[in-house]
């Protein structure tokens, strides 16, 4: 992985959820969710609990290393949301955001890496034990995703 993928996939995510509109907390208003490329959302001194939502965040998840070509690795990616509204509507929302990143099956390439598909994903809490369970008003997707160096590409 390279700053140049960091780039891609950022602006991929922006992408893919731009046109998007979730409930921000605190404010109440409603917009796309941010990206974050790291677990943490970055915190001003004046951060307010629950601000950073809604959002997208990645991180490298696992990899290799190869001294003649890229090596695959794998990205982790969680998403959440924040609704005042009810169950129906925070599961109606966060279903939204998953069908909206699950797009990005649709174009696999991030050069010199390709994605690797199925992508898999859980709606729910990202916490073992709690999968699949929500913590309303919060809403909780992962998604795994692998990149790979297609044959004939690499060093």
């Amino acid at each position: 992985m390279n700053e140049q993928f960091s780039s891609i996939l950022t602006a991929r995510l922006a992408e893919l959820t731009g046109s998007l509109r979730f409930e921000h907390k605190p404010s109440g208003v409603a917009r796309a969710p941010q990206i974050v490329e790291t677990m943490l959302p970055p915190k001003s001194h004046d951060h307010q609990e629950g601000q950073e939502f809604p959002l997208v965040r990645w991180a490298i998840h696992n990899g290799g290393f190869d001294f003649m070509r890229p090596a695959p690795f794998g990205i982790i990616l969680h998403a959440g949301i924040y609704t005042s509204g009810d169950i129906i509507a925070g599961t109606r929302d966060i279903t939204t955001l998953a069908l909206a990143l699950g797009r990005i099956a649709n174009d696999r390439s991030f050069p010199p890496y390709r994605l690797e598909t199925p992508v898999p994903f859980t709606i729910g809490s990202p916490e073992q034990g709690s999968e699949g369970l929500q913590p309303h008003p919060y809403y909780w997707l992962t998604m795994k995703l692998q990149f790979i160096v297609p044959s004939g590409h690499g060093g």
